[in-house]
């Protein structure tokens, strides 16, 4: 074997040594290319699952927050109409005691006129003789 190292390399030798290492850079560059595009076709489903469950979680959150804010619009609208009722319950209030004081006032005139025509009517008849 020492003889070998020793020997002298012939032109042919070299160019066996020569094709056997592009042989063996071929097999290794197209092992690697294989194994690349393997860890690419796997990135890529990771890829898809992570985006495909971003997504879910981008409309679950997303119909929380609908939901959230149509409960503080509903919850705006009740407040309203709650301080509306009570504003409207004052004013009713106030209309009833208006609608008595004019019907007192109403009455009130009626017996008026009721008097002065019993004295319209005493001051027209002749007196009895």
């Amino acid at each position: 074997m020492s003889d070998e190292r020793s020997a002298p390399a012939t032109k042919g030798d070299l160019l066996e040594v020569k094709e056997e290492l592009r042989s063996e850079l071929k097999g290794d560059i197209n092992s690697l290319r294989s194994e690349l595009k393997g860890d690419i076709n796997s990135l890529r489903s990771e890829l898809k699952g992570d985006i495909n469950s971003l997504r879910s979680e981008l409309k679950g959150d997303i119909n929380s927050l609908r939901d959230e804010l149509l409960e503080a619009i509903h919850d705006s609208q009740t407040a309203m109409l709650k301080a509306f009722y009570g504003y409207t319950e004052t004013v009713k209030t106030r209309f009833q005691e208006q609608d008595q004081t004019e019907i007192s006032l109403k009455r009130r005139v009626s017996t008026l006129e009721d008097r002065i025509l019993d004295i319209e009517m005493r001051l027209a008849k002749p007196p009895a003789a």
